[in-house]
């Protein structure tokens, strides 16, 4: 597989993230999913945006334009000979580089941004779902960004594995349904939640478009719902722990 790495495309066996990189260290970095259909790639630039708007906030430049990094996925699209593929999932990575040892962040931080690309299977168009244990922190900056650190959606994936399910919708500390663990598709969000998204600026519209039925389970689990997708120019996250 080919990589694009700091402005290069080169095979990912030779790809070297430094040992002090902040985000293998600390989590310290951002990312997006995008989905691409024939090579043509869904919503980049609010995709850009959201990823901008995020190391904004967290005080990581972008080191590259929009027109740069449409340029640099079709350059990898086309490396990996995935053009004509029906749908193919980016990942963009985006950290804030070498650092000191301690929570401080550098001065002047080198970021380190990075393009992977997998082929992307077509959604399931019906799937069971719980309400997981784990619950996101709506109080917390981090979670109105794309950020790095995925282990409450790790565990609560794990925990609908666990249970047969697919899915494992999670809760905020509010109650307030605030997505899928496994990020394949946002949900229909409660009216509170949208309003209260409405007046954040750290995350762009989102670009996702699938739907929550509201049917009731067939089994005497009542935590467990079925979920009805349409299949959209919505992005593929793929696993958990990140996507790619």
């Amino acid at each position: 597989m080919i990589i694009w790495f700091n402005g290069e495309l080169m095979d990912e066996a030779d790809v070297r993230i430094a040992p002090n990189d902040r985000g293998f260290l600390l989590g310290d970095g951002l990312f997006e999913t995008l989905l691409a259909r024939q090579g043509r790639i869904a919503f980049l630039d609010a995709h850009v945006v959201r990823l901008s708007a995020g190391g904004n906030i967290l005080g990581i430049p972008l080191p590259a334009s929009t027109r740069h990094l449409a340029i640099a996925c079709g350059m990898l699209l086309e490396a990996n000979g995935l053009t004509e593929s029906p749908r193919t999932a980016l990942r963009i990575t985006l950290t804030r580089g070498p650092g000191p040892r301690g929570l401080l962040p550098p001065d002047k931080p080198v970021p380190t941004l990075m393009i992977s690309v997998s082929e992307s299977p077509v959604p399931a168009t019906s799937q069971s779902a719980i309400l997981a244990t784990p619950r996101r922190n709506a109080l917390s900056p981090v979670s109105r960004l794309k950020a790095l650190p995925y282990l409450d959606n790790l565990l609560a994936r794990e925990e609908a594995r666990s249970r047969g399910a697919d899915e494992a919708l999670m809760l905020d500390t509010s109650g307030h349904l605030r997505h899928h663990a496994q990020r394949r598709a946002g949900t229909r969000r409660a009216p509170e939640d949208r309003s209260r998204r409405r007046h954040d600026r750290a995350a762009a519209p989102r670009p996702r478009r699938r739907g929550l039925s509201h049917q009731q389970p067939d089994g005497p689990d009542a935590s467990v719902a079925h979920r009805t997708a349409r299949d959209t120019d919505a992005p593929a996250d793929g696993p958990v722990a990140g996507g790619l």
